[in-house]
């Protein structure tokens, strides 16, 4: 039997030594070596302690006193090479050691080394605690954007290559690496056997319950006909039906913050860096994220750990890693060229010592649960999802993302109250038809929409309605008749298995076969835009329906962002039922009115006009066919209640003109009107419409005849919007929409305030106007540019619109901060710009004003600064503030230079410094990192993730759409 020494995995008791005894134990600990036959260990795993958070019965252990080094190492540089030499090698000839001019100043020596035979590599050890005061002082070190680039390009440092002509460095030679030392964590799993694997899967098996129950929620009913089936039979085309195979295997345990995989670093098949092969860089990438977790590895002390501290697999991974070590620094030219020597570390400690004593530096436990571990995918996923959550752009249709899909939960009282008759079905905002828009459904036919019309008025002969309060906005209450602000609305409200399900297309695009003729393109287009109108009809006749005898349906227009797909119906339906508003007023009118960030493709934005036109033929002919009822039937209008109308009769906007409020079911209820008789601000303008109307029609008719005496509300509805045709768009009335600039998408609002855009939106500075835009910081792209003059005899003809943001902020009307000489190249910083663009923005915020910052693309240079202001002065951390701008520019990937990110990165270390002056200060209180907010998006020190792991979660997010 082999006896090995190994460190202590915790400090679990006191030494009962005099203080000379304490001094003689402390020498011999670091000159004996901790593992002896450490060289066999790593030749032959078998020879290896058995798996456990306690030592073999084999192996004695050692107790180290409390003043021991490793327990009170100090993090600073080496002073002098001489007792490091005799300190880490027993004497071995050891090359002067070259301190970094950046980064981490630490000692190396004092932790000791695992063994201390020649034969073995320098592998030191660290302790829970060694390991936790070495991340915190890591935590506060700034990256330096000035040495780490170029270097960190690509093959910025291969001579001859494309990188290093680039950044102009002499031909055959290339950036040196930085005079810097970081640090880079990796966790090694324990080895996959069959008899490891029964523990990991009962204690993983409650994850994976709640990870199927997670994805079968979010899955919805969908088909390419009407369904009205239980949701538990059908699947959606742009959702999974059931859980990865895979997922047991795929759950990870014991993580480390900014932790990385071995992989990521190593290269499995020799042990080397995994960086590429010279000649895969052909041209210069300014935005090689993948590449920087090894890169960066390569300037890095590098930490190991693994479950239960030092097991031979971890062991022999710290082998590994001291070998891709020794390889680059002989490839930088080693000791006659000064190459730093980087360190590797082995934490002895199991991982529950890290769970016990230190929470915030614990990402994933080891049961699997999250704890401080920012997963990109799900806060992506999940920004979208609020962002895009269902709201209600005109009465009773509401535009949501494929998670607002009614499902069947366990029925669930919402109160104790035996008297409440809802239960929580899933169906809380009593949608009855839910479409689903993509792009490779079907035109709708009429058939389609037949028999979803039949299996609503089944469901309503069935009494499948609900009565429901809805809260009353403060101009709507009648002081003087009640001071109760509410008032009871009744809508059809099926079973969540009764729901109609169908899809329409999202886009034109795939409507038309590749290389068809002009010809056939135009008809099906048409076609399209014939189906596409006809649907929006069918929606508004089933949300507001004009006859009494039916109740209103609330329709769920959905898909899966919740904002790309389903852009191009919801404008066309605000044409159709907004009262009497063209494209381009339907398009303020989501944006501004109802809050609804949208995304229309350049090639949809197109048929905009067509569809415009489509529009307004059908609704003028419902109109004259109405007035020609309302004629024909005027003998009618004494005896009965209700004026004759057309099943084709329309709400306008929220019953009438009126605006939804902000959010929440407020905003949701606030179309619907009472069928009181109490004047509000919306029958007012019924009135007057409906007195208009009068006028228009037969003069043989009376207006008091014509006017029922108890109208409806739909029917007040119905008139007020036929009233009111849309007017066509056109250069003359929108100008801003017909602008040469203007490529069918607004800039992306990523607060209410503070808009993200490209020049084309700067240099549109009508659109800017309606927008209520106000200030334009414009990031190394200028839209000063002074207008063309008008043309020869334009001052005769009908009035022009100059569109120029030149214009406008010589006029007053738009302030413009215009930074020059920053490129999105790789080579400017964009430090110097960063206080003075911040300062404008907040300056533009509390006088009441709106910010459209841009660059040329509005995805760099624009980005990184509206980054900087959610971190600066809304207070998030840097992956929070990049994650909640990504997601809310849409369909436009932001995509920050790497020298950019960096600045990022050095710019939340100076923002957590200052932070942490004013919590010492008293100022402030600290950060709270208990459980229940620890890992909640904030400016805190908890929060703030590694260099390298950053790279590589935003790597991982951009593999879906870059190459």
């Amino acid at each position: 039997m082999v006896e090995v020494k190994l460190h202590p995995v915790a400090q679990r008791s006191k030494p009962g030594h005099a203080a000379a005894a304490a001094q003689e134990e402390r020498d011999a600990i670091l000159a004996t070596p901790l593992f002896p036959h450490i060289e066999t260990l790593i030749e032959n795993g078998t020879n290896a302690p058995t798996k456990s958070a306690h030592p073999p019965s084999s192996v004695k252990m050692t107790t180290r006193p409390a003043s021991s080094p490793i327990r009170h190492s100090s993090l600073r540089a080496a002073k002098s090479s001489s007792s490091s030499s005799s300190n880490s090698t027993g004497g071995a000839n050891v090359a002067p050691v070259v301190t970094p001019r950046h980064g981490l100043q630490i000692d190396a020596t004092h932790f000791p080394l695992l063994s201390t035979r020649n034969n073995v590599p320098p592998i030191r050890v660290l302790t829970a605690d060694d390991y936790a005061r070495l991340q915190a002082t890591y935590s506060k070190q700034r990256l330096p954007e000035d040495v780490l680039f170029p270097w960190s390009h690509g093959s910025a440092d291969i001579p001859h290559s494309a990188a290093s002509q680039y950044f102009g460095f002499a031909k055959g030679t290339a950036a040196r690496a930085p005079s810097y030392r970081g640090l880079t964590t990796v966790h090694c799993p324990p080895p996959v056997t069959p008899c490891s694997t029964s523990a990991p899967s009962r204690r993983r098996g409650l994850i994976s319950s709640f990870a199927s129950w997670s994805t079968n929620s979010s899955t919805h009913s969908s088909s390419s006909s009407v369904s009205s089936t239980s949701s538990e039979d059908s699947s959606s085309s742009s959702a999974s039906a059931s859980p990865s195979p895979s997922l047991h295997s795929a759950t990870p345990t014991c993580r480390l913050v900014s932790s990385l995989p071995l992989s990521s670093i190593i290269s499995a098949s020799t042990n080397s860096f995994a960086l590429p092969a010279p000649e895969t860089f052909q041209t210069v990438n300014l935005r090689h994220f993948a590449l920087q977790a090894a890169k960066y590895a390569t300037i890095s002390d590098i930490v190991v750990y693994g479950e239960n501290g030092a097991e031979s697999h971890v062991i022999d991974a710290a082998a590994r890693v001291a070998e891709a070590q020794e390889r680059e620094r002989r490839r930088r030219g080693g000791d006659a060229a000064g190459a730093i020597q980087y360190n590797v570390y082995i934490i002895v400690d199991p991982f529950v010592t890290f769970e016990q004593r230190y929470p915030t530096i614990v990402g994933i436990d080891s049961n699997g649960f999250v704890r401080n571990k920012l997963n990109f995918f799900e806060r992506e996923r999940e920004e979208m999802r609020v962002l895009t959550q269902a709201s209600e752009i005109l009465h009773n249709v509401w535009l949501g993302n494929a998670q607002d899909v009614p499902q069947a939960p366990y029925a669930q009282a919402l109160s104790n109250d035996s008297s409440s008759s809802l239960l929580d079905d899933g169906n809380p905002l009593s949608f009855s038809i839910c479409i689903e828009a993509h792009d490779q459904a079907a035109n709708v036919s009429a058939a389609i929409l037949r028999d979803a019309d039949r299996n609503l008025n089944d469901l309503e002969a069935q009494g499948q309605a609900y009565e429901e309060v809805r809260q009353l906005l403060d101009d709507e209450i009648d002081t003087t008749a009640s001071q109760l602000g509410e008032e009871r609305v009744k809508i059809l409200r099926p079973h969540v298995h009764d729901l109609v399900h169908f899809e329409c297309p999202s886009t034109s695009t795939n409507c038309v076969a590749p290389n068809s003729s002009s010809h056939t393109t135009k008809r099906a287009q048409t076609q399209f835009v014939n189906a596409l109108v006809e649907l929006a009809v069918w929606m508004r006749r089933q949300a507001c329906p004009d006859d009494t005898s039916r109740l209103p349906r609330r329709i769920l227009l959905h898909c899966g962002d919740g904002y790309t797909e389903s852009s191009l119906l919801a404008v066309t339906y605000v044409m159709v039922a907004g009262g009497g508003r063209n494209a381009a007023e339907a398009y303020l009118y989501l944006q501004e009115s109802a809050q609804r960030s949208f995304y229309i493709y350049p090639q949809d934005y197109q048929l905009l006009p067509m569809i415009e036109r489509r529009v307004i033929d059908v609704l003028c002919r419902e109109e004259q066919e109405w007035l020609a009822t309302r004629k024909s039937m005027s003998w009618q209008l004494t005896a009965s209640p209700m004026a004759p109308s057309r099943s084709s009769s329309v709400s306008s906007i929220n019953g009438g003109g009126e605006e939804p409020t902000s959010t929440g079911m407020e905003r949701s209820d606030s179309g619907y009107v009472s069928n009181s008789s109490t004047p509000t601000k919306t029958s007012k303008f019924v009135q007057a419409v409906r007195g208009a109307l009068s006028s228009s029609s037969s003069n043989s008719c009376d207006d008091a005849e014509m006017r029922p005496r108890s109208p409806s509300p739909d029917a007040e509805l119905a008139q007020q919007w036929f009233s009111s045709k849309p007017r066509p768009s056109n250069p003359s009335n929108s100008p801003w929409f017909y602008a040469p600039v203007f490529d069918g998408h607004f800039p992306s609002r990523i607060l209410p305030f503070l808009y993200l855009g490209n020049l084309n939106h700067a240099n549109n500075a009508l659109m800017l106007k309606e927008l209520g835009i106000t200030h334009v910081v414009s990031m190394g792209e200028s839209a000063l540019t002074p207008p063309r003059p008008p043309p020869v005899g334009a001052a005769g003809s009908n009035e022009t619109h100059t569109n120029s943001l030149w214009l406008e902020e010589r006029l007053g009307n738009i302030s413009v901060l215009d930074m020059k000489n920053v490129a999105d190249d790789g080579i400017d910083s964009i430090r110097p710009y960063i206080d003075q663009a911040l300062e404008f923005i907040d300056q533009a915020r509390w006088t009441g004003g709106k910010v459209l910052v841009h660059c040329r693309v509005g995805v760099s240079r624009s980005a990184s600064i509206v980054i900087a202001y959610l971190m600066k002065h809304i207070e998030l951390d840097l992956a929070s503030a990049y994650l909640l701008t990504r997601s809310r520019r849409l369909n436009i990937l932001i995509q920050p230079n790497l020298p950019f990110f960096a600045t990022l990165h050095t710019f939340e270390a100076d923002l957590l410094a200052d932070k942490d002056g004013r919590i010492a200060r008293r100022e402030i209180a600290p950060d709270d990192d208990s459980d229940q907010h620890l890992g909640r998006a904030g400016l805190k020190r908890s929060n703030r993730v590694a260099w390298s792991y950053l790279c590589s979660s935003v790597a991982s997010l951009n593999e879906r759409f870059l190459c």
